[in-house]
Order: C-alpha cells, then sequence, then structure tokens
C-alpha cells in the first residue's frame, strides 16, 4: 500500500483554478538553482586567482589547485577515472530544461 502522502509529493495537485507545482519538483528546482549558482562562484574563484595570483582574500582557498589535484588524480586512476569523469559530466549536462 502506497503512503498518503506519495500521490502529493510527486503529481500536481489541483489547487482551486491554478495548478500547484508538486513539492518535489520545488526541491529539483532548488537543487538545480544552488548547482548553478556554485558553479558560477567557481568560475568567478578561478577567474579572481587568474588575474590576482594565488592569494585572493574573499575566495578563501587554492581552487586552481585543488582543481588541478582532483584532475591529476582521477588522470592516475585510468579507466575508472575516466568514468568518473563521464559521471561528472553527465550529471552537470543532462535534462537542462
Amino acid at each position: 500500500m502506497l503512503p498518503p502522502f506519495l500521490p502529493y509529493l510527486l503529481c500536481s495537485s489541483f489547487d482551486g483554478l491554478s495548478f500547484r507545482t508538486p513539492p518535489l519538483d520545488q526541491l529539483i528546482g532548488y537543487v538545480k538553482k544552488f548547482t548553478e549558482a556554485g558553479v558560477a562562484l567557481l568560475a568567478f574563484g578561478i577567474v579572481m586567482q587568474i588575474i590576482f595570483g594565488k592569494v585572493v582574500p574573499f575566495v578563501g582557498g587554492d581552487i586552481i589547485g585543488n582543481i588541478t589535484a582532483i584532475v591529476a588524480t582521477l588522470g592516475a586512476q585510468g579507466l575508472v577515472g575516466l568514468a568518473a569523469v563521464g559521471v561528472i559530466y553527465a550529471i552537470f549536462t543532462g535534462q537542462q530544461k
């Protein structure tokens, strides 16, 4: 037997004269927006580090060094690293509406 809240989370419901967005779709929308904001902040940090060098007070770390370390680690793993890059790429480019 399905829990009584499951249909509410998974499908649109009629509220008077307008359709409400289901909460699960709202949550997915919020996660997408936070991810987009994170990628934008990451790009901003990379540009600032390129312009000002390694010491950028408001960035809070060595972004380029961290990305280089991640890429080196994935590259050292061979086929597993290549698969991980493919999965990460699919996550960031999949199902754009």
